[in-house]
């Protein structure tokens, strides 16, 4: 299985916009790629779950897969995120932030202080933070 989760890192780090199909979008506001000095604000939007293909094409690209056979795998990547948080998990994307689902079946998005993203981080102001002490599932570490 391809490690989806360091292709959405890795394009996060030049992209204020980025799509996971079926999934939703993260969106960074400040600072990214305007050369203001301030960091960026990072958020997920599920409501942006179409296809832009950014993501799919990278993965092609970088795997050396058909386009495809990209999407399977973000497909893979979107199943097991969801069955994660149907059984109350969070899912962590490792240096970007956490997934949880709510009571109310409400995706939440928490991005991580501080990561490798850009030199000062991601700032967490405009998010909802989390409190929840279900277990966590860090997904995926395969490659």
């Amino acid at each position: 299985m391809i490690n989806v989760n360091r292709h959405i890192r890795e394009l996060l780090q030049d992209h204020d916009c980025l799509i996971v199909p079926k999934m939703g979008g993260f969106v960074s506001y400040g600072g990214m790629n305007t050369g203001e000095e301030n960091t960026p604000d990072l958020f997920f939007n599920t409501l942006m779950d179409y296809n832009d293909g950014v993501l799919a094409d990278h993965i092609a690209s970088q795997e050396n897969l058909t386009y495809d056979e990209a999407l399977r795998e973000i497909d893979r990547f979107v199943d097991e995120c969801q069955l994660q948080l149907a059984e109350g998990k969070q899912v962590i994307i490792e240096q970007v932030g956490t997934f949880s689902k709510e009571y109310t079946n409400v995706i939440r998005f928490e991005p991580f202080v501080n990561n490798a993203l850009t030199e000062s981080g991601f700032t967490i102001s405009g998010s909802t933070t989390l409190v929840n002490s279900k277990e966590e599932t860090t997904y995926p570490k395969s490659d």
